[in-house]
């Protein structure tokens, strides 16, 4: 018998034999993350824009960080669909290792975004914001992110997608950042 994980992959077929008189109900749910550097820009009826910065709104590349140097990672998301979007969340995840900086209530209002925030989660590694968006409009997100040790991360990839719906959903590809030790 072959389990899930010995054919994930390389494809497979899958059968289930109900040796019972008893009805059977099937569900076979496929869910999976592509590797790093392998996801692909997916936005159908969004544009999704990640701008990175210091902690004082300067403009920064990710190749090389310098460790204990603040990220801010500013996401945009706006409803290019001309119908409202409601119950949508972002997600955006920290690489292992380093810090999601959250200097606030577990719940906040997003700049830019005129009524329609619902609500933030930020724990240890993710940050969901949840929200609805009217056709046209826009927000943004700002996310803190505090690289504390040295070495070679995938910053992951922003998701926004339709929390009852997960084949509705957009996404931007991740980012490998080197994190240098700090110049003191």
């Amino acid at each position: 018998m072959e389990s899930l994980a010995d054919i994930a992959g390389s494809g497979g077929h899958m059968a289930v034999a109900n040796t019972s008189k008893q009805l059977l109900y099937v569900t076979l749910v496929q869910h999976g993350s592509p590797a790093p550097g392998d996801e692909e820009v997916s936005l159908s009826g969004w544009d999704v824009r990640i701008r990175f910065s210091t902690r004082d709104d300067r403009s920064m590349e990710l190749a090389f960080l310098e460790q204990g140097a603040d990220v801010t990672a500013t996401v945009s998301i706006r409803n290019d669909t001309d119908r409202p979007v409601h119950a949508r969340a972002l997600m955006a995840m920290a690489p292992s290792r380093w810090e999601i900086q959250d200097e606030g209530p577990q719940v906040k209002a997003f700049a830019g975004c005129r009524g329609y925030r619902e609500c933030q989660d930020v724990n240890d590694e993710r940050v969901h914001s949840c929200f609805s968006l009217p056709a046209g409009d826009s927000l943004t997100i700002p996310v803190q992110f505090h690289p504390a040790y040295v070495g070679r991360y995938y910053l992951l990839s922003v998701r926004v997608e339709a929390m009852y719906d997960g084949a509705a959903q957009a996404s931007v590809p991740g980012v490998w950042t080197t994190v240098t030790p700090r110049k003191d």
